[in-house]
């Protein structure tokens, strides 16, 4: 067997070394080869050629023209501790959401700035330049805005407040005379320790109104409160009821009590040192106006610690309790998070465990060795889990009915600083907002796309996340405020900065007036340098063109060796045997070359999905037709040489006189179709690309120039070098192969060589 392959070998070098010579004699074929030799070596070696990585976005303020205003706080007031700022919207209508109205500051020393909003600029966000003191009621803990009951809600050691905020007559303009002087006050009979979230719901019934809940808990007391307000369908006026629960539980309380409220469905969960329990509430609701009267509080499970504790207040949740126009019915699972990362979850409905165990951040990266799950922050979207890693603080999506971080293109993503805000979903971008204790604001879009390298999670995906840096740095979290146009868009975050100034930036931002960093320029903000400039998300172009020759030389070499390998050995069998075997194979040959190439490469591609490899497999099927057929021809008139009939008198078998005599002389040609055979397969990936019939997640220039398209990009001029630069790549490899097979068609056809 090895006298065999040694003379195989032998007869393979002797045919190569001929025709390497007459191959030196052309320079048109030395040029190709050298235009191939320089895509080799971009694609081996690409990391040394690009200054990104593929994943690089170019910084915001490089495409986006970032708004951003700084308001100083007066003088006499910089001294006090302040918090992060509050948005107050105006009430939501029928016809128009909620939008930005007013910024609102509060201390911890009992002094308040109302800055209304400048409304005659519409498309940023401005405030008057001299703010109304307030005067806020000392030793209220926090505050927060209640857009459907426009009302502020603060809470101290005893007392709930509810401020009324009243607008003009347009709805827009604050009452400032008025602001945080309309105030109710609830008292409890306990010292409060604990607060639940807010229930703030509008409804239709009875000529409109609405329904604020809460609960606040401390000890072994828990005391539920509703407010509601509407229209008596009897007197026609405006009528507001109260009516408050206290009940108290056997065990200490150990966490913030949750308030779940929809039709049919009123739970309050207690968590305490030895269980959780679940009360429901009976509510009474009057038939003729919007009286509702909470009635008792009936325990109807409990679920056992085990001896575990809580990690802390906020590490116990259900995703998205207070759903204003939602139902919770469907997220039903209280998720606690203890110590040692054990976690468990349970059904709100009847206390039965839905899991429990110890909880790892997934996938697993080999950088982390120690992780600590610190809180969770309820969301439309499911619930946020956040803690520490020894790689950096992380925040992920939690699936709460299975106790696990979604693994399904989501991972945890890493940030720097300790997470001290979570925003909720913003549904005009698609994304939440996370600020550090480092004065970082993180736009996070959930799912991630996910890669392992080495055991090492890389986080992907186009345009993912954003990171805002607060110049200076932040003395309070940067916190979402909301949008300023009434139907969606112009989102905007808010901070007290460390020199005690108020910071708004748009989330979002205006796009650059070219839309693109144009070709040989620097970044404004970055002052990175952008060969071919970047495209519509920010990749530099340069970057992915170096990276795209992988792709098109994968697909060309992959497909083009398939389609010749097939073609080859399926055309000496059809050539060699004839009869019966040679009529079905051109027979099938000859459909294959009559089928209209595109159109079934596009409904391949369509059937099959788009992948890289579909492509190099639906190439392959169509390729090897017209190189079975020429080679075939050949083997026709070698079968019947001199030399063939001497290998047979010598006993050489079938598949001898095949691999040993025939295929080393058909070599050449099958060189010359192979050449060929790339330059269809990188044109072929290009159009199908280019059509929408791609791998969307792999980077080749085909690609390149759809997401041109997709983007309207094509008429930029600022754009010519994502139009200019793939369409040349395209082309110079295209033609490098064309001229190499043209080099080796003069070697094997003599008549073709220059006398």
């Amino acid at each position: 067997m090895g006298t065999k392959w040694d003379e195989m070998k032998r007869s393979m070098a002797r045919s190569f070394k001929t025709n390497w010579r007459l191959f030196k004699q052309s320079k048109l074929g030395l040029i190709g080869l050298g235009i191939i030799t320089f895509f080799v070596i971009l694609a081996v070696f690409a990391p040394f050629f690009t200054p990104y990585t593929t994943n690089y976005l170019a910084p915001l303020g490089d495409l986006y023209t970032i708004d951003n205003v700084t308001y100083n706080i007066p003088s006499n007031m910089r001294n006090l501790q302040w918090n992060a700022p509050m948005s107050i919207l105006t009430p939501p209508l029928m016809d128009r959401p909620p939008f930005i109205t007013g910024i609102f500051l509060y201390s911890d020393e009992g002094q308040g700035l109302l800055y209304p909003r400048d409304l005659s600029n519409t498309l940023l966000l401005r405030l008057t330049n001299h703010p109304w003191p307030v005067n806020v009621p000392q030793g209220l803990k926090t505050m927060k805005y209640l857009t459907y009951n426009h009302r502020i809600i603060g809470y101290t050691n005893r007392d709930v407040h509810l401020f009324l905020v009243t607008y003009e007559k347009n709805y827009e303009d604050i009452n400032v005379e008025n602001f945080l002087k309309n105030d109710k006050i609830i008292s409890f009979p306990f010292d409060i320790k604990y607060y639940s979230n807010v229930w703030d719901y509008n409804f239709t019934y009875s000529g409109g109104g609405a329904i604020l809940a809460f609960a606040v808990a401390s000890g072994h007391n828990v005391s539920t409160w509703m407010w509601s307000y509407g229209k008596n369908s009897m007197t026609f006026h405006r009528e507001s009821f109260i009516s408050q629960l206290n009940f108290t539980v056997n065990d200490t309380i150990d966490g913030k009590p949750i308030l779940l409220m929809a039709n049919h469905y009123r739970y309050v969960i207690v968590p305490t040192e030895k269980y959780i329990y679940g009360y429901r509430l009976t509510v009474h609701y009057n038939e003729y106006s919007p009286t509702i009267t909470l009635k008792n509080a009936t325990l109807v499970w409990k679920y056992p610690m085990n001896g575990h504790k809580l990690k802390s207040p906020s590490s116990i949740s259900v995703a998205f309790p207070d759903a204003m126009n939602g139902n919770p019915d469907t997220y039903d699972v209280v998720v606690g998070l203890c110590e040692n990362n054990y976690g468990f979850g349970v059904y709100t409905q009847n206390g039965t465990q839905a899991w429990n165990g110890t909880i790892y951040l997934s996938p697993r990266d080999a950088r982390i060795t120690q992780q600590s799950l610190e809180g969770l922050h309820p969301t439309s979207q499911g619930l946020m889990v956040y803690g520490s890693t020894n790689i950096g603080n992380f925040i992920a999506l939690f699936d709460d009915n299975h106790g696990v971080v979604q693994t399904n293109k989501t991972a945890y993503y890493i940030l720097k600083g300790t997470v001290d805000y979570i925003s909720r979903y913003d549904p005009g971008t698609g994304t939440f907002y996370v600020s550090t204790t480092e004065g970082r604001v993180y736009q996070i879009k959930f799912p991630f796309a996910t890669k392992m390298v080495g055991g090492v999670v890389h986080v992907e995906g186009i345009n993912q996340t954003k990171v805002f840096d607060i110049p200076g740095g932040s003395a309070t979290p940067a916190v979402y405020l909301g949008k300023i146009f009434p139907m969606g868009g112009g989102s905007y975050i808010g901070v007290i900065t460390k020199d005690n100034k108020i910071y708004l930036q748009a989330s979002t931002g205006s796009r650059i007036s070219t839309g693109v960093i144009p070709p040989f320029s620097y970044g404004r903000v970055s002052h990175n340098f952008y060969l071919f400039g970047t495209d519509y998300e920010g990749h530099d172009i340069w970057t992915w063109l170096v990276y795209g020759s992988r792709t098109s030389l994968i697909v060309g070499l992959t497909a083009a060796f398939i389609s010749v390998i097939a073609g080859t050995f399926i055309g000496i069998i059809s050539g060699f045997y004839g009869g019966w075997t040679d009529i079905v194979i051109m027979r099938l040959v000859d459909i294959i070359l009559t089928l209209p190439g595109i159109v079934i490469m596009l409904l391949m591609a369509a059937v099959m999905g788009p992948s890289i490899w579909n492509i190099v497999i639906i190439i392959s099927v169509l390729g090897w037709a017209a190189i079975a057929r020429v080679i075939r021809a050949v083997t026709l008139s070698l079968k019947n040489r001199p030399f063939m009939d001497a290998a047979r008198v010598a006993g050489a078998s079938n598949a001898r006189l095949m691999v040993y005599h025939i295929f080393p002389n058909v070599v050449p040609l099958t060189f010359l179709y192979m050449t060929f055979g790339v330059a269809g397969a990188i044109l072929s990936e290009a159009a199908l690309s280019f059509l929408g019939l791609g791998d969307p997640n792999a980077i080749s220039w085909g690609m390149m120039l759809q997401f041109l398209r997709m983007y309207g990009q094509v008429t930029n001029p600022s754009a010519w070098g994502w139009l200019l630069m793939p369409g040349i790549f395209i082309t110079l490899i295209s033609l490098s192969f064309y001229l190499v097979g043209r080099a080796f068609d003069e070697i094997v056809n003599p008549r073709l060589r220059k006398r």
